[in-house]
């Protein structure tokens, strides 16, 4: 996972277009090493890592981008236990980036936290309106907890909405069981 991480990060650093905002060299550095650290802290305590890369906030776009892919890589690791010491310590979603929440639903509907799956992919729906996946798999998470009116709602919404995508088709199948 480290060696991951950090090929990406070299990755993103060698492919910056240098429109970004800017802070001092000094101030990047500083910003660098708490990602660095981060890092560090990602294989022996990801919630650590995860609260410490929260408390930062909007970065400057190449940084932002390293830590919304840490973010993301660490909420894919996470197991049921690091879920709710996440919920424990309060840490906010609100300002997740668009991939690292999808990534925390997906997660969480793979332990059993549907609700969790439900408030992200609700949250995704309504901010990203455009995107059937996240309607998709609101639905199937509808499905999974044998919600199924709110299911056929959802994937009629998809049939209605993105009727040429392929979520329309895997819609159909769901709406023909």
């Amino acid at each position: 996972t480290v060696a991951i991480i950090a090929s990406t990060l070299l990755y993103l650093e060698i492919n910056d277009n240098g429109g970004y905002p800017q802070v001092s060299e000094q101030r990047y550095k500083e910003l660098d090493n708490v990602l660095q650290e981060a890092i560090k802290y990602s294989k022996d305590s990801p919630v650590k890592a995860i609260r410490l890369l929260e408390s930062y906030g909007i970065l400057p776009k190449l940084l932002e981008n390293r830590k919304n892919y840490i973010l993301s890589k660490l909420y894919q690791e996470i197991d049921e236990p690091a879920m709710a010491l996440i919920r424990a310590y309060g840490i906010s979603s609100d300002y997740l980036p668009q991939f690292a929440r999808y990534h925390r639903a997906q997660i969480a509907g793979k332990i059993g936290l549907e609700g969790v799956a439900v408030e992200d992919l609700d949250y995704l729906v309504n901010k990203f309106p455009e995107n059937p996946k996240y309607l998709y798999d609101l639905a199937k998470s509808y499905s999974r907890q044998s919600l199924m009116e709110d299911a056929r709602k959802t994937f009629l919404l998809i049939q209605t909405s993105f009727p040429q995508s392929e979520y329309a088709l895997g819609a159909d199948y769901y709406l023909a069981n």
